[in-house]
């Protein structure tokens, strides 16, 4: 396999369609963070994004976007946005990470989203994270149905929930949103939920709000963005944002009006996103990396991916790797919990030790 490296501004016609129809014959690459049109989207805000093309004789075998750091690091195409990162590989094809990174001139490539997080990058990772999935290939109808045989009291609950929010709110609607106000309340909440608790995110950066505008403004089936919002009576007090491919769906971001949270706004807002696919051809739904209380209640399936860095320094990768492969062992113990609780109430002493304990 022969690398190259070309900026996304110069792709022709006849690379893209390469590109798409690689996807097309391997599945398992359909979610939008693997388009060529989410990482041109990318590149209207960050100029720094290249495409590597791996090709077989005649016919392209692989595609690498990533975003040239200092030089010769290479990074994530939309950073902390990416919710899937890596390499489109066609079928049978088998990836040397070394060859390729010393052809495109690329020493260390970092990812914390790798997907999928096997073969020949699997010895190159700290870790590896669940990502909680829907699995709709049987119909939305279908997944609802399963849904509320297995929990009855979520439908229960869901149902007594709503029925107090209009008593008390009035009527419950739900639309899909294109709206950039719609947007920019949904990055206020977010924001706001990170900085409670004094983590970093990306919310706030003038880029992010830029792209996330562009997004929605896209009309490609393979990568556009759409929300979803819960509105009771005028007042609007739950958004769900997602980007969307012609099979697959990602939850980007969630939030919801605080002051509603006992009516659980959150849950009904994804409840009312998974019916409106009753007619779609959405076939999974991806929540990310995390275990957050409502992805194990709404989830039937999960993929792997993976955290870490191929290094061609295999002194400093071992090293690397060494630390945060300890690290996240401790995370995954049943100590850290005790741990992030201390470090939670002494961040102003030792704000820190706070950035080790976390994950993104």
């Amino acid at each position: 396999m022969k690398w190259s490296t070309q900026a996304i501004g110069d792709l022709t016609t006849e690379r893209l369609n390469q590109w798409s129809k690689l996807i097309s014959e391997n599945p398992r690459y359909e979610s939008p963070f693997f388009s060529s049109d989410f990482v041109r989207c990318v590149h209207r805000v960050n100029p720094n994004i290249e495409v590597a093309f791996g090709d077989e004789g005649n016919d392209l075998a692989a595609v690498f976007p990533f975003e040239r750091i200092k030089g010769d690091v290479a990074g994530a195409v939309g950073r902390d946005l990416a919710d899937y990162q890596g390499i489109v590989l066609g079928t049978n094809v088998e990836l040397d990470p070394i060859k390729m990174m010393l052809e495109l001139g690329i020493e260390r490539w970092h990812f914390d989203h790798l997907f999928p997080a096997t073969g020949a990058m699997s010895s190159w990772c700290w870790t590896t994270w669940d990502s909680p999935q829907i699995n709709l290939h049987g119909g939305a109808q279908e997944y609802l149905d399963e849904l509320r045989r297995k929990t009855s009291n979520l439908n229960r609950n869901f149902v007594a929930c709503r029925r107090r929010l209009e008593n008390h709110h009035g009527t419950v609607r739900v639309i899909h949103s294109q709206d950039s106000e719609d947007l920019k309340q949904l990055l206020l909440w977010k924001a706001r939920q990170y900085e409670s608790t004094r983590r970093s995110h990306p919310f706030r950066d003038p880029w992010v709000i830029e792209f996330l505008n562009q997004a929605l403004e896209s009309e490609s089936s393979d990568f556009k963005a759409r929300m979803t919002v819960l509105k009771a009576g005028d007042r609007t007090i739950a958004i769900d944002l997602y980007f969307d491919s012609a099979h697959v769906g990602h939850l980007l971001a969630a939030s919801y009006h605080p002051d509603y949270a006992k009516y659980s706004p959150g849950m009904m807002c994804k409840l009312a996103s998974i019916e409106s696919h009753l007619h779609s051809h959405i076939s999974k739904i991806d929540f990310g990396k995390g275990l957050e209380p409502f992805k194990r209640r709404l989830c039937n399936d999960s993929v792997l991916l993976g955290e870490g860095c191929v290094d061609l320094n295999l002194a400093r990768h071992f090293c690397k790797k060494s630390l945060q492969s300890t690290r996240y062992r401790f995370l995954k113990s049943s100590w850290s919990g005790t741990m992030k609780t201390i470090v939670r109430k002494t961040a102003n002493v030792l704000p820190i030790i706070r950035r080790p304990l976390s994950m993104r």
